[in-house]
Protein backbone atom coordinates (compact mmCIF):
# COMPACT_ATOMS: atom_id res chain seq x y z
CA UNK A 1 0.00 0.00 0.00
CA UNK A 2 2.86 2.36 0.79
CA UNK A 3 4.35 1.76 -2.63
CA UNK A 4 0.99 2.45 -4.28
CA UNK A 5 0.90 5.83 -2.56
CA UNK A 6 4.51 6.60 -3.51
CA UNK A 7 3.89 5.78 -7.18
CA UNK A 8 0.89 8.14 -7.25
CA UNK A 9 3.03 11.19 -6.51
CA UNK A 10 2.79 13.21 -9.76
CA UNK A 11 6.15 15.02 -9.50
CA UNK A 12 8.33 11.89 -9.72
CA UNK A 13 11.09 11.75 -12.26
CA UNK A 14 12.11 8.30 -13.49
CA UNK A 15 15.13 8.39 -11.18
CA UNK A 16 13.18 9.42 -8.07
CA UNK A 17 10.54 6.79 -8.80
CA UNK A 18 13.19 4.10 -9.23
CA UNK A 19 14.91 5.11 -5.99
CA UNK A 20 11.59 5.11 -4.09
CA UNK A 21 10.64 1.67 -5.38
CA UNK A 22 14.13 0.31 -4.67
CA UNK A 23 14.08 1.73 -1.12
CA UNK A 24 10.73 0.11 -0.30
CA UNK A 25 11.92 -3.15 -1.88
CA UNK A 26 15.16 -3.16 0.16
CA UNK A 27 13.28 -2.57 3.41
CA UNK A 28 10.94 -5.43 2.49
CA UNK A 29 13.86 -7.72 1.64
CA UNK A 30 15.59 -7.03 4.97
CA UNK A 31 12.39 -7.68 6.90
CA UNK A 32 11.67 -10.86 4.93
CA UNK A 33 15.19 -12.18 5.56
CA UNK A 34 14.66 -11.61 9.29
CA UNK A 35 11.40 -13.56 9.07
CA UNK A 36 13.06 -16.35 7.08
CA UNK A 37 15.81 -16.68 9.70
CA UNK A 38 13.13 -16.90 12.40
CA UNK A 39 11.28 -19.55 10.41
CA UNK A 40 14.49 -21.53 9.94
CA UNK A 41 15.14 -21.50 13.69
CA UNK A 42 11.55 -22.40 14.59
CA UNK A 43 10.33 -25.94 14.45
CA UNK A 44 7.76 -25.19 11.77
CA UNK A 45 7.41 -28.00 9.29
CA UNK A 46 4.51 -26.43 7.41
CA UNK A 47 5.60 -25.65 3.86
CA UNK A 48 2.69 -23.27 3.32
CA UNK A 49 3.87 -21.08 6.20
CA UNK A 50 7.43 -21.05 4.89
CA UNK A 51 6.13 -20.01 1.46
CA UNK A 52 3.58 -17.51 2.78
CA UNK A 53 5.78 -15.75 5.32
CA UNK A 54 9.16 -16.06 3.63
CA UNK A 55 9.68 -17.23 0.07
CA UNK A 56 6.79 -15.50 -1.72
CA UNK A 57 7.33 -12.09 -0.10
CA UNK A 58 11.05 -12.34 -0.84
CA UNK A 59 10.32 -13.11 -4.50
CA UNK A 60 7.89 -10.17 -4.68
CA UNK A 61 10.39 -7.73 -3.17
CA UNK A 62 13.11 -8.98 -5.55
CA UNK A 63 10.69 -8.41 -8.45
CA UNK A 64 10.17 -4.87 -7.15
CA UNK A 65 13.93 -4.32 -7.32
CA UNK A 66 13.93 -5.56 -10.93
CA UNK A 67 11.04 -3.18 -11.69
CA UNK A 68 13.02 -0.29 -10.19
CA UNK A 69 15.97 -1.10 -12.44
CA UNK A 70 13.76 -1.37 -15.55
CA UNK A 71 12.08 2.03 -15.15
CA UNK A 72 14.55 3.94 -17.30
CA UNK A 73 15.03 1.35 -20.05
CA UNK A 74 11.58 -0.19 -20.34
CA UNK A 75 8.86 1.60 -18.38
CA UNK A 76 6.00 -0.58 -19.69
CA UNK A 77 7.67 -3.82 -18.62
CA UNK A 78 8.65 -2.19 -15.34
CA UNK A 79 5.03 -1.28 -14.61
CA UNK A 80 3.91 -4.85 -15.37
CA UNK A 81 6.59 -6.38 -13.13
CA UNK A 82 5.73 -3.95 -10.33
CA UNK A 83 2.03 -4.69 -10.65
CA UNK A 84 2.72 -8.44 -10.52
CA UNK A 85 4.89 -8.04 -7.42
CA UNK A 86 2.22 -6.01 -5.68
CA UNK A 87 -0.44 -8.58 -6.56
CA UNK A 88 1.73 -11.35 -5.11
CA UNK A 89 2.19 -9.32 -1.92
CA UNK A 90 -1.56 -8.70 -1.72
CA UNK A 91 -2.39 -12.39 -2.13
CA UNK A 92 0.28 -13.42 0.39
CA UNK A 93 -0.95 -10.87 2.94
CA UNK A 94 -4.55 -12.08 2.60
CA UNK A 95 -3.35 -15.65 3.06
CA UNK A 96 -1.23 -14.72 6.09
CA UNK A 97 -4.05 -12.76 7.71
CA UNK A 98 -6.35 -15.76 7.29
CA UNK A 99 -3.67 -18.07 8.71
CA UNK A 100 -3.20 -15.86 11.77
CA UNK A 101 -6.94 -15.62 12.33
CA UNK A 102 -7.23 -19.41 12.29
CA UNK A 103 -4.24 -19.78 14.63
CA UNK A 104 -5.81 -17.37 17.14
CA UNK A 105 -9.17 -19.14 16.89
CA UNK A 106 -7.52 -22.49 17.55
CA UNK A 107 -5.65 -21.06 20.53
CA UNK A 108 -8.83 -19.66 22.08
CA UNK A 109 -10.66 -22.93 21.38
CA UNK A 110 -8.04 -24.99 23.23
CA UNK A 111 -7.79 -22.77 26.31
CA UNK A 112 -9.18 -24.17 29.52
CA UNK A 113 -12.56 -22.79 30.52
CA UNK A 114 -11.03 -21.52 33.78
CA UNK A 115 -11.17 -17.97 32.47
CA UNK A 116 -14.99 -18.27 32.46
CA UNK A 117 -15.52 -17.92 36.18
CA UNK A 118 -18.99 -17.69 37.66
CA UNK A 119 -20.05 -14.16 38.48
CA UNK A 120 -23.04 -14.34 40.85
CA UNK A 121 -24.21 -10.86 39.87
CA UNK A 122 -24.60 -12.00 36.26
CA UNK A 123 -26.54 -15.13 37.13
CA UNK A 124 -29.77 -15.59 35.21
CA UNK A 125 -32.06 -17.86 37.23
CA UNK A 126 -34.55 -18.18 34.38
CA UNK A 127 -32.02 -19.65 31.98
CA UNK A 128 -29.98 -21.50 34.61
CA UNK A 129 -32.50 -22.86 37.16
CA UNK A 130 -29.79 -24.40 39.34
CA UNK A 131 -28.58 -21.00 40.51
CA UNK A 132 -30.47 -18.79 42.91
CA UNK A 133 -30.64 -14.99 42.86
CA UNK A 134 -27.77 -13.21 44.58
CA UNK A 135 -29.75 -10.31 46.02
CA UNK A 136 -33.24 -10.25 47.49
CA UNK A 137 -36.20 -8.57 45.89
CA UNK A 138 -35.75 -5.41 47.95
CA UNK A 139 -32.14 -4.85 46.88
CA UNK A 140 -32.74 -2.10 44.31
CA UNK A 141 -35.64 0.28 44.18
CA UNK A 142 -37.60 0.40 41.01
CA UNK A 143 -39.54 3.18 39.37
CA UNK A 144 -42.77 1.36 40.18
CA UNK A 145 -42.15 1.74 43.93
CA UNK A 146 -41.61 5.51 43.64
CA UNK A 147 -44.77 5.84 41.57
CA UNK A 148 -46.75 3.79 44.08
CA UNK A 149 -45.67 6.17 46.83
CA UNK A 150 -46.81 9.05 44.65
CA UNK A 151 -50.24 7.47 44.39
CA UNK A 152 -50.48 7.41 48.18
CA UNK A 153 -50.20 11.23 48.32
CA UNK A 154 -53.46 13.04 48.04
CA UNK A 155 -53.86 15.69 45.32
CA UNK A 156 -54.06 18.39 48.01
CA UNK A 157 -50.68 17.58 49.58
CA UNK A 158 -47.89 20.07 49.56
CA UNK A 159 -44.55 20.13 47.72
CA UNK A 160 -42.71 18.69 50.71
CA UNK A 161 -44.68 15.45 50.57
CA UNK A 162 -44.19 15.21 46.82
CA UNK A 163 -40.42 15.73 47.14
CA UNK A 164 -40.18 13.18 49.92
CA UNK A 165 -41.98 10.60 47.79
CA UNK A 166 -39.47 11.04 44.97
CA UNK A 167 -36.46 11.27 47.34
CA UNK A 168 -35.24 14.50 45.82
CA UNK A 169 -35.51 18.21 46.34
CA UNK A 170 -34.95 20.45 49.33
CA UNK A 171 -37.55 18.64 51.45
CA UNK A 172 -36.16 15.09 51.19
Amino acid sequence: MLLSLIVLIPTHTPVSLAVSIALVAMIGIVFTIIVLVGLARASISDTADRLGYGVCPLAAYLAMLVAAELIASSPVVSADVLAGALLVLLAVNIRNAWDLMLAFARRVGTQSPGYLKHDPEKACPGLDPGWGPVFGRDHAQTKIRAESRLNEISPRSNAAAYSAALNWGPYS
